[in-house]
């Protein structure tokens, strides 16, 4: 099986021209990180970029409410000047003047903060979220505390108390970085990348007509079927993790730092009702681990159908490939039998011509 392994992977993707395609992923996968960093560059080339840092670190930690009314005075008066629905134009001239941004960030991070005691505006009645209207429903429950609703909503409010209420902190390369988990670019990444290098698999056997010996191989039935399976997964999860390291390279060339991955996770926007007690870059990890998980269970069972789709439209039960005579050892692809004018002679695979008996027991 190893063996078989090797040689896919070898076949699909360790190869000259496959290495020289992947490097051209990572560079395009960097420009994207870049692309999603632009606002950042301006910001550090910005005169007040230093002002910005010193800003951040003065109030970093919990919610000082004196200064919250202060930060979104000033915020409310820049965004009724600049802002005038072009949330673009805003959001450049944000990173155009760093201390602007610092009082748009600290003002939303406030916020947060709100919310967390009084929920969003819009509650969806089937999940409360918010301290107090959790404490409020506890108490139109507390004649039924046996069921489970209010056990539900009881380990939530515990939960929301030992999380604590968020912090601020500088998580501006995380913000830049999320736009990596994108469904519309994870989308590009799989319609396009994945697509394009997997395509091949069961393809380029049947290219050359030889497919059908697949029928008389022992291990055609499962081995080359699992060996190929398991190669579009490790493929999968190689340019899943080629897609975010480019990323990730391109968002912290214009960002120059990674500041905030160990701040807790409710700090970052994308996290702000999580439950789990953990930092940002673990949460981060777990949805790389999650999306090149999903990738190859996507793709493993869109190979699954295509290759059922060639079954049924050839009429064999195995339409699977077979290396062409030579490429690999005679006894991983052997013979049984003679099937369908097919003879194994001496390892190698030959037709009988039009005319000629099958000769072999």
């Amino acid at each position: 099986m190893m063996k078989l392994f090797q040689y896919e992977m070898k076949k699909l993707l360790f190869n000259k021209s496959r290495l020289i395609l992947l490097a051209v992923i990572f560079i395009i996968c960097t420009l994207m990180g870049l692309l999603s960093a632009e606002g950042s560059l301006a910001l550090r080339k910005s005169d007040d970029y230093s002002e910005y840092i010193r800003l951040v670190s003065e109030n970093t930690g919990k919610l000082n409410p004196e200064q919250l009314a202060e930060f979104r005075a000033i915020s409310e008066a820049t965004e009724a000047e600049y802002r005038k629905g072009n949330e673009d134009g805003f959001y450049m001239y944000l990173h155009h003047n760093p201390v602007q941004k610092f009082h748009n960030d600290y003002t939303k991070f406030g916020e947060r903060v709100h919310e967390y005691w009084n929920g969003p505006e819009y509650q969806n009645e089937a999940n409360i979220m918010g301290v107090y209207p959790i404490q409020e429903k506890l108490k139109e429950l507390s004649y039924k505390t046996d069921i489970y609703e209010y056990k539900y909503y009881k380990n939530r409010l515990d939960t929301e108390l030992s999380l604590g209420k968020p912090v601020f902190e500088n998580t501006l390369f995380w913000n830049n970085f999320s736009l990596a988990f994108d469904p519309s670019r994870v989308g590009f990444l799989l319609l396009m990348f994945l697509a394009f290098i997997i395509s091949p698999v069961f393809t380029q056997e049947v290219k050359t007509d030889m497919d059908s010996i697949v029928l008389c191989s022992v291990k055609g039935r499962r081995e080359i079927v699992t060996a190929k399976l398991l190669c579009v997964c490790a493929t999968s999860a190689i340019l899943t993790t080629i897609f975010f390291l480019g990323m990730f390279f391109g968002t912290y060339i214009f960002n120059g730092n990674i500041n905030g991955f160990d701040a807790p996770a409710r700090c970052f926007a994308g996290f702000a009702w999580t439950t789990l007690d953990t930092t940002v870059v673990c949460c981060y990890a777990g949805c790389f681990v999650a999306n090149t998980c999903c990738d190859g269970f996507w793709l493993g069972q869109n190979i699954q159908c295509i290759r059922y789709a060639g079954v049924i439209r050839s009429g064999n039960l195995c339409s699977m490939s077979c290396p062409q005579r030579g490429c690999l050892p005679a006894d991983i692809y052997r013979t049984e039998e003679t099937v369908g004018g097919v003879i194994r002679r001496d390892g190698n695979y030959e037709y009988n011509k039009p005319g000629q008996t099958d000769t072999s027991s």
